[in-house]
């Protein structure tokens, strides 16, 4: 599973993932949207959304999931399903 999780420094809800993440011990690719680069990647990817934090999960099979924001009830159950 290769996590990549687009964010900016200033974001309370992009802290709020990057520490899920960590606490769950989960390891991430992130980019700053800062660099135009990466903000031009994450919009491509989200298909024109830009709202942050965005997260691009994907899985040995090809399978990718996509989500905007940081809900932690939900990835709590998103990366159980995963590792099932």
């Amino acid at each position: 599973m290769h996590i990549k999780v687009f964010t900016t420094k200033s974001c309370p809800y992009c802290q709020k993932l990057r520490e899920f993440l960590e606490n769950n011990h989960l390891a991430y690719e992130e980019l700053d949207v800062a660099n135009s680069e990466n903000l031009d990647e994450m919009i491509k990817i989200s298909e024109g959304h830009q709202g942050l934090p965005f997260m691009v999960i994907s899985d040995d099979e090809g399978g990718v999931a996509k989500i905007e924001g940081c809900d932690e009830g939900m990835l709590t159950k998103l990366f159980k399903d995963l590792s099932c």
